[in-house]
Parts: C-alpha cells; structure tokens; sequence
C-alpha cells in the first residue's frame, strides 16, 4: 500500500507538474471544475503520503513535501498536476482509490477479529456488524462474523454469511471454504461438506489438514478408497500429527487390509493418540 502510493503520487505530481510541491495539500479547497474528482483522489493520496510517512525523512519525497514546513498546495499547483495526468494514470488513481476502501474495511474486521481471539465476543458481533454496515462488499467482514456465528453455534446464520464473502471473491480464499466444510460437517452434510474441502485443497493444495478433514469425510459416505488417498496425501504433505494413522487405519480395515490397518493403528498407538486402543481391539489387531 505504502509503496503504491509513492508510487503514484511521484508519478502523477513530483514528476508532471511544473510547479514545485510545498507541502500537504489542504482537503477544504472547493472544487467545481470537470476534473475535480482526479484533484480530489491526488490530494487525498498527498494526504496519505504525509501520514503514513511523516516521520520518515529520509524519503526523497516526504523531504519534497515536507520543505519550509508549509501545510498547503495551491489549487493553480494542483491544476498543473492534474492536467498532466493520461487517461492510464488517472485509472491507476481509480484503482487505488478502490483498494483504500477494500483495504480500510479490512482493517475494520481486524478489529472484530482481536474481540474473537480474546473472547469478548459481544464487542466482536458489534464490530463486525459495523463494519459490514460502513464496507458492505468486503468479504473479510462476513467471514469474521460467519466465524462468530460458528462459535455460538448459530449454524444458519454462519452458512449465510460465508456464503456471501464467497460470492464476494470466489474461489480465493481456501479458509472460507473450509469454515464452510466445517459448519457443513457439523450439520452432517457431508456431500456438500466434501465440495468445499475440495475448493479449499484447489486453492491450498500443500496444506495437509484439508485432506485429513476430507479423508474422513469421505468415510462418513462409505468412500474408504477414497478415504485412504487422502490421508495418504496428508501424510506426504508433512502432516505432524498420528492422529491420521489412526484413520487410515480404520479406512484400510473396511477395506478389508487388515495387516496395513493395523500397521498404521499401532504406530497411532506408540505415538498416543486417543482411541487408538480401542482400534486395535476391534480390529482384532495383535
């Protein structure tokens, strides 16, 4: 963000005005003529290059902007600046005009996410709430909510929500699909649950977990082949856990490979995971 701005502002006023810059540039000018909303997008990003960098003198353009500590840009200065924009340079502004929005209501979520890490979840609900209110089309806010909703256990109103910040950017965000599975799973929906594992592995195919997760989803729907390719996966993604041996072992044993199955169900048990014991007695493991 920092340097996309520098960027564009040298580009558009240090490099093509004519007229040397003073300072920050005043936001109270009235502006009245056809390109004033190119002027008032480049005297916002002024603005912004004076916040962000502020106390960074040594930044050649901050020291241009920042010499006889003048606090205004004169609207004939600003002219110049904006007259000499091309058509390309003035969408590049547009474009980065949109990413501050997307980026200010990410920020906002951020908010709403620290209240969920540290529990307080009515001040996380308000958070997210306004920020949905205030940046409607960023998807980091239903998410953020549909992530509360899922801890409060209000399954319907978690689905609706993360099904709108994947309508928001679809197929980019492979944690938004697996929050999806999640809810989906708890509902046993397991059909529906498996196709956003699978979304969430396109996106995110070295992370082992979504194949675990898969793997014994697959299970639920008598798919053990299918089952055992993922945890196999899981385990050549460097899966840290035993806990997969655990269900690849059930897998292969309704597969009817009995001496693999228990292979993986002792090695769940000489690493300790939970129920593996119990796996090896009914499997009639030795």
């Amino acid at each position: 963000m920092r340097n996309s701005i520098l960027q564009q502002l040298s580009m558009t006023f240090l490099k093509n005005s004519n007229t040397p810059t003073k300072a920050v540039c005043s936001k109270h000018a009235v502006f009245n003529e056809p390109d004033d909303w190119n002027r008032k997008v480049l005297v916002d990003l002024l603005n912004d290059v004076i916040n962000i960098y502020k106390n960074e003198n040594n930044l050649p353009v901050v020291k241009n902007l920042k010499s006889n500590n003048d606090t205004e840009i004169t609207l004939e200065n600003m002219n110049a600046a904006v007259k000499s924009l091309t058509p390309g340079q003035v969408q590049k502004m547009k474009e980065l005009e949109e990413n501050k929005k997307k980026l200010n209501g990410q920020a906002d979520s951020y908010i709403g996410f620290d209240y969920l890490n540290a529990g307080k979840y009515a001040a996380a609900l308000q958070s997210f709430n306004d920020a949905i209110q205030k940046w409607p089309d960023n998807a980091e806010n239903y998410y953020g909510r549909a992530l509360y909703y899922a801890m409060q256990k209000k399954e319907i109103d978690a689905i609706k929500d993360v099904d709108k910040a994947i309508a928001l950017v679809p197929n980019k965000f492979a944690e938004y699909y697996e929050l999806r599975g999640k809810i989906r799973t708890t509902n046993k929906d397991f059909v529906a649950a498996i196709a956003d594992f699978d979304e969430a592995i396109k996106l995110e195919p070295n992370y082992p977990e979504y194949y675990e997760r898969r793997g014994r989803l697959k299970m639920k729907v008598k798919d053990d082949a299918g089952a055992v390719s993922d945890f196999n996966s899981c385990i050549s993604k460097g899966e840290k856990t035993y806990k997969v041996y655990l269900s690849r072992g059930a897998a292969k044993y309704n597969l009817g490979n009995g001496v693999d199955a228990c292979l993986d169900l002792k090695k769940a048990l000489d690493n300790k995971v939970e129920g593996a014991e119990d796996a090896l007695k009914n499997c009639g493991c030795k």
